[in-house]
């Protein structure tokens, strides 16, 4: 029964009375997409992983990032479905033509999602930070806008002690900007305080 897609959140409350906190979309399901690639092909294949049996008859669909569907099969005996590679991975000199960016397998229990591109989320990096610099989080109030949403954000920042302990900045000003992911074009910078 605990299936399909869930908001998680967490926050607290601080000595000074804000409150702090993060969220993030989880997606819950027994069931379990899997990818490969022909030259010409891409297989699906749907199984649960509680005893990886296969799953007939359940629509896959291919989306955008925009969720708009490009194309969709069904599973057959075997929990296959076949989808032609030029219809979700168009290749084309159109600036428009957009590519699938998520698999979704229409479960009666919910949606079983998968990327089309295994770098398609990346969930941070494995490294320490520097104990002499300060430490920052950015985060919005959704993970997903659609065209002409405005788009909030938080900044949490903490300075680290000498003996390792994370304390509040108290009143520091804070220059941000916002910049292309893949380029060094700002669109948009300004000031505040903490």
């Amino acid at each position: 029964a605990f299936a399909g897609p869930y908001l998680f959140e967490a926050s607290a409350t601080l000595p000074d009375g804000r409150i702090v906190g993060n969220r993030s979309i989880i997606c819950v399901n027994d069931y379990l997409l899997t990818q490969k690639r022909t030259p010409t092909t891409v297989i699906m294949r749907l199984a649960k992983m509680s005893d990886a049996s296969s799953v007939a008859g359940v629509a896959i669909r291919a989306v955008t990032e925009d969720n708009i569907e490009l194309i969709r099969a069904v599973t057959d005996k075997n929990g296959i479905a076949e989808f032609p590679k030029d219809k979700v991975f168009p290749k084309t000199t159109d600036r428009n033509a957009k590519s699938t960016h998520l698999f979704i397998a229409d479960t009666t229990s919910g949606p079983a999602l998968q990327f089309a591109e295994a770098t398609a989320y990346s969930s941070g990096y494995d490294s320490a930070p520097s104990p002499k610099k300060p430490l920052a989080e950015i985060v919005t109030d959704r993970n997903l806008y659609r065209p002409g949403q405005t788009v909030k954000m938080k900044g949490l920042a903490r300075d680290v002690t000498a003996a390792g302990g994370l304390i509040i900045p108290a009143g520091a000003a804070v220059h941000w900007s916002v910049a292309e992911s893949y380029g060094s074009r700002v669109v948009g910078e300004g000031d505040t305080t903490l």
